[in-house]
C-alpha cells in the first residue's frame, strides 16, 4: 500500500520489503535457531537480489525495521 513517492530512496524499499517478509513470516517462527536461520536467509537475498549493503545490525538489531501509516495526516 506504500505509494512510490515514498519510496525515494534503494535502501527504504530494501527496509520495507524486509519489514513485509520479516511481519509474514519471521512473526510465525517459534524458536531461535529458526529466526537465526531466516535472519541470514534475508540477508543473502538482499545482497544477491537487492545488491544492498545494508548490515544486518542495521535491520535486524535493536532498532529493527518499522513502517506503519500511524502518523498519516490524510
Amino acid at each position: 500500500m506504500t505509494k512510490n513517492v515514498s519510496i525515494n530512496k534503494p535502501d527504504i524499499m530494501v527496509r520495507l520489503w524486509v519489514n513485509e517478509v520479516s511481519r509474514v513470516f519471521m512473526d510465525r517462527l517459534t524458536d531461535d535457531e529458526d529466526r537465526d536461520w531466516f535472519v541470514n536467509e534475508t540477508m543473502e537475498m538482499l545482497s544477491r537480489n537487492f545488491k544492498s549493503g545494508i548490515e544486518k545490525d542495521e535491520i535486524f538489531g535493536s532498532n529493527k525495521v518499522r513502517f506503519g501509516d500511524i502518523l498519516k495526516i490524510d
